[in-house]
Order: C-alpha cells, then sequence, then structure tokens
C-alpha cells in the first residue's frame, strides 16, 4: 500500500517531467555542447532524485526500514550531484574557460565531501536543501548578468524559476501545506519545483541552442581580446 500519496505523485511527475526535458535538450542540434550535457545531466538528476525520493515517501516511509536507510541517501546524494552541475551551469555562462575548470573541480571536491557527510549519517533533507541553495544563487546571479547584458525572455523565464525555487524550499522548510492531509508541505514543494523547472527548460533550451552564447560565456576573453 502506498502512503504519502500526494507526495509520492507529486515526485513522481517531477521525475517524469525532469526525464523528458533531459530528453528533449540531448536531441538538440547546433548546440553548445558543455552547456548541452551540463544541462541534460542537470535534469537527469533531478529525474533520477525524484524517482528514489518518491519511492522513499510512497513505501519505505518507517525512517528504520531497510529501504528507507538504502534509498533516502542515495536521495540526498543525488540532489548534491545537483547542485554540483549548477556551479558548473553558473560558471559556463559568465566565465572563461580556464576559471571554469577550477570551478568545476571545486564543485566536485564538494560534491565528494557532501556524499561522505550524507553516508556517515547526516540525512535531514534541509542539508540537501542548504548545499543546494548557494549554488541556485550563484547560478540566479549569473543568469541576471546575462538578462542585464542581452534581455531576453527566455532567460528572464530561467531567473524567475530560480527566484521560486527558494520559494519552494521556504515552503518545504516552514512546513506550508495546500491541505494538511491531501497535499502537504512536500507536495506543494513538488508542485513549484515543476513550475520552476518548466521556466528554466525554457531558458535552457534558448541558452544551448543560441550560438552567440559561445562567445558570450566566456566574457573574461572577450574583455582580453579588447584589451
Amino acid at each position: 500500500m502506498i502512503t504519502e500519496i500526494d507526495v509520492t505523485l507529486t515526485d513522481y511527475a517531477l521525475a517524469v517531467e525532469a526525464a523528458i526535458f533531459a530528453f528533449s535538450l540531448s536531441r538538440t542540434k547546433e548546440a553548445w555542447p558543455a552547456l548541452q550535457s551540463a544541462f541534460v545531466l542537470f535534469f537527469c538528476s533531478i529525474s533520477a532524485a525524484s524517482l528514489v525520493g518518491g519511492t522513499v515517501h510512497g513505501f519505505f516511509s518507517d525512517n528504520l526500514s531497510r529501504g528507507s536507510k538504502l534509498l533516502w541517501p542515495v536521495t540526498l546524494i543525488l540532489l548534491g550531484l545537483t547542485s554540483f552541475v549548477v556551479w558548473r551551469i553558473g560558471a559556463l555562462l559568465v566565465l572563461p574557460q580556464v576559471i571554469v575548470v577550477w570551478v568545476t573541480r571545486v564543485a566536485l571536491i564538494e560534491f565528494a565531501l557532501y556524499s561522505v557527510f550524507v553516508l556517515l549519517g547526516r540525512r535531514d533533507f534541509i542539508i540537501a536543501i542548504a548545499n543546494y541553495l548557494p549554488a541556485v544563487l550563484f547560478l540566479t546571479l549569473t543568469f541576471g548578468f546575462r538578462f542585464l547584458r542581452r534581455p531576453n525572455l527566455p532567460t528572464l523565464a530561467g531567473i524567475a524559476g530560480l527566484l521560486l525555487t527558494f520559494v519552494a524550499a521556504a515552503v518545504q522548510h516552514f512546513k506550508i501545506s495546500l491541505h494538511p492531509r491531501y497535499f502537504n508541505h512536500n507536495a506543494f514543494y513538488h508542485l513549484l519545483q515543476g513550475i520552476a523547472l518548466f521556466l528554466l527548460f525554457i531558458s535552457a533550451r534558448y541558452l544551448v541552442r543560441n550560438s552567440t552564447n559561445r562567445a558570450f560565456g566566456k566574457i573574461g576573453e572577450e574583455y582580453a581580446h579588447k584589451a
């Protein structure tokens, strides 16, 4: 019997949505390869985390069950992977390649340390949110920078999606629900995340398709050439 039906179904809906977005972006032609692969991994990691997390909520809600002990850390580590990819996406959008490499390496080390932290026993969801929000803030700032230099609706949609992510995190942390029994704070969190992902997909599709982003993303190199 499925427990927490509202949370389970919204988690599974997120998994399907993110998988569709990942597949769509992977099929995009004339794309910026580095950014395309980063966004595909971003949506894939969210899809996997939602699938595993939904399974925990639906079938292993008892924290002491074997399934919960095995799968919940996987969920948190997958969310850590999402955070790592967000750092890389932000770096690709505004930094020269040499700095992108270093940001990626540091983010990878942070992801490894976070994963060890989770495996050692810290498994509250707030840990994943605390790890994720700095990366989201960084990406929000990079989107804002790009929008100031080249205003367009897809980038604005991405900014809206990222800001909605902060709202979703607040909803989850403060346990704000639409209904305490039929649509609790976790389900509401998933609903807001689903909207945020759609807005981010609009922005991601634009960014990976726009060939001028390759030069635009390497702002440091542009300045170097001008100097």
